[in-house]
């Protein structure tokens, strides 16, 4: 996440909270009623015209487009744990990350400020999460889902597995790029037919056009990057069956971003199904807690407050791991934590930890 490259929206690059970054929640000036999560931002190199980022914007149509950064202003910042900020010229490390978000349902219905531990992923196996199995860690590459079509005519349904989904077509145009999501309107595609589809509910009537009533992931594919000691030579299958797999989810309630689809049960207390309770991710409020190089602690920063970059190869943060360069006696094995940074005088102070054998 710190290798996110920032375009200076204020152009005299004094004002750091003013730059943009991808994955920023932003608005034009001129319509703050209408979000938009930035994608990239262009690099004005020669500064022969002004900077410029591709804007994904929340609404049907003209949805894609180049805007000037001048013309932007930046409602939220998608930081996760371990980013690397700066905070009114501080260098800091983001400790924690807490999200609230507004999400409206497919009726139109709005709630607001609603904390993202109470939302349901509905791909919790997403690209780049960790995951554990057999003693063996990976990272997911991809994942596909079966996807349970409703037919509104009579109520019937059918499964669509995971081999075939992709025969599956975004009866709106606008969802044609969307990973599947509950209420969302699919119809059949050219080479395909719902009568191949396992049938839960009644039976084949010649329907094309369908909702969505649930998903549920099917097959992952996994990257195995590591395994514990003792723990078998050869990795498991890099297909795999996702209730094999722990998801390593302690960050979850940071993985979301403007536009995402959900699952919140709604407050009227009906227990209902899926296409009910699905909601559309339209406002994020991210705060975070920065840990800044003295090894003191800003809590609940709001994030468009700081500004990403990289560290430099010679930089440490509080609670990084580190070892003697060229130790004396040629022992690398001694490890210590940081506890304190000075960037002036680039002098740390480290706390040695005890080694094997050696008491705490």
């Amino acid at each position: 996440a710190g290798g996110r490259l920032c375009g200076d929206r204020t152009m005299g690059g004094d004002d750091v909270a003013g730059r943009i970054c991808p994955e920023d929640v932003v608005c034009l000036t001129s319509d703050p009623s209408t979000p938009g999560m930035v994608c990239c931002v262009g690099e004005d190199t020669d500064n022969s015209s002004p900077p410029t980022a591709h804007v994904y914007w929340l609404r049907e149509h003209d949805n894609d487009r180049m805007e000037h950064i001048a013309d932007l202003t930046i409602l939220d910042r998608a930081l996760l744990h371990g980013d690397t900020v700066i905070h009114k010229k501080r260098k800091g490390l983001v400790t924690a990350t807490s999200m609230l978000v507004d999400i409206r349902y497919a009726d139109g219905t709005v709630v607001t400020d609603v904390d993202t531990r109470r939302l349901r992923h509905l791909q919790p196996f997403r690209q780049g999460n960790w995951v554990v199995t057999e003693g063996w860690l990976g990272r997911v590459i991809s994942c596909r889902d079966h996807v349970t079509v409703q037919f509104e005519e009579d109520g019937s349904q059918c499964l669509v597995t995971a081999a075939s989904n992709g025969e599956l077509v975004a009866a709106q145009k606008m969802y044609e790029r969307s990973p599947f999501f509950p209420s969302m309107a699919v119809k059949a595609g050219a080479n395909f037919s719902f009568a191949s589809a396992e049938w839960i509910k009644g039976s084949h009537n010649n329907q094309k056009r369908g909702i969505i009533a649930s998903t549920a992931p099917a097959e992952v594919v996994v990257a195995w990057i590591a395994a514990l000691h003792g723990s078998s030579a050869n990795p498991p299958n890099p297909s795999s069956d996702p209730s094999s797999l722990i998801l390593l989810n302690h960050f979850g309630h940071t993985w979301w971003r403007l536009g995402d689809r959900t699952i919140h049960q709604r407050e009227d207390g009906a227990d209902r199904d899926d296409i009910y309770n699905c909601c559309e991710i339209v406002g994020t409020r991210t705060t975070v807690d920065v840990r800044y190089l003295d090894g003191s602690v800003a809590r609940g920063l709001a994030a468009v407050e700081t500004i990403m970059f990289n560290p430099g190869p010679h930089e440490f943060y509080p609670g990084d791991l580190i070892c003697d360069k060229d130790p004396t006696d040629g022992d690398r094995s001694s490890v210590s934590v940081v506890i304190s940074a000075d960037e002036r005088t680039r002098m740390v102070t480290v706390q040695r930890l005890p080694g094997r054998g050696e008491e705490g």
